[in-house]
C-alpha cells in the first residue's frame, strides 16, 4: 500500500503508516485472507463453468460481489453477530433474487443502434448469443462476453453491457463439454489386444 492516493488520505483521517518486513506476507493476515478467499471463489467460479481463465477478472469481480452479500461473523458487544459486508454499510439487507449463474450462456437483445448498422434494421437479428460475466460496476446492466462469431473461440471477443438478457443457467461451457464426452462410448484395450467398452450410466436423483 505505497500509492500517493492512499497515503494522502491516511495521512489526512490522522493515522500514520508503518510497513511490513519484506516478504513476509502474513503479517498483513487480515488483507491476504482477504484476497484468498476471493481467487478461491473466482477460482471456483472459473472451474466450475469452465470458463478460459482468460476472464478471471470477471470472476474476481463477480466473486467480491458475492462476498459483499455473504453474511460475516462480528463481535459486537461480546457477542456474534451475523451479517453482511452490504448491511453494514447501507444498513439493510441485501436482495439475492437477481444472483445468476456466472459463466451461463445467455441471450441478450441487440441496441436498435447497433441493428441499424447490420442495413436493414427489421430483418436483422434481434439478440445473439453470449456468455454472462456478471452485473456492471457503473450501470444497471449485465456484462455478456460475446466470442468472436467465426470460430466460437471463448478466449477471443468483446465484452458488451446489455439490460434485456434471457438466462439459461442450466447450460455452461462445462455442460456442454460434460455432454459431448458422454456421447463417446470409452473403451479400453486388455492385455490380449482385445477392446472392452463402457456404457455411460446415469444413475436417477
Amino acid at each position: 500500500y505505497v500509492d500517493k492516493e492512499y497515503l494522502q488520505q491516511v495521512l489526512q483521517e490522522g493515522a500514520s503508516r508503518t510497513f511490513t518486513v519484506p516478504y513476509t506476507p502474513n503479517l498483513n493476515n487480515k488483507a491476504e485472507g482477504m484476497f484468498w478467499r476471493l481467487f478461491c471463489v473466482a477460482r471456483a467460479l472459473l472451474f466450475e463453468s469452465g470458463m478460459p481463465t482468460v476472464h478471471w477478472p470477471y470472476a474476481i469481480q463477480h466473486a467480491v460481489y458475492i462476498m459483499q452479500r455473504t453474511p460475516m461473523k462480528r463481535i459486537i458487544n461480546g457477542e456474534p453477530v451475523w451479517k453482511t459486508p452490504y448491511e453494514n454499510l447501507n444498513n439493510r439487507k441485501p436482495d439475492s433474487q437477481h444472483l445468476r449463474v456466472w459463466g451461463c450462456q445467455v441471450s441478450s437483445e441487440i441496441p436498435r443502434h447497433e441493428r441499424k448498422k447490420q442495413g436493414c434494421e427489421k430483418l436483422s437479428k434481434r439478440a445473439e448469443t453470449g456468455w454472462y460475466m456478471g452485473r456492471s460496476r457503473k450501470r444497471k446492466a449485465y456484462i455478456i462476453f460475446l466470442p468472436d462469431p467465426a470460430t466460437q473461440d471463448l478466449t477471443k471477443g468483446q465484452y458488451v453491457e446489455r439490460r434485456s438478457v434471457v438466462f439459461a443457467e442450466n447450460i455452461t461451457p462445462r455442460t456442454i463439454t460434460d455432454k459431448n464426452n458422454d456421447k463417446a462410448t470409452p473403451s479400453t484395450k486388455t492385455e490380449d489386444g482385445s477392446t472392452v467398452s463402457y456404457t455411460h450410466l446415469t444413475l436417477p436423483t
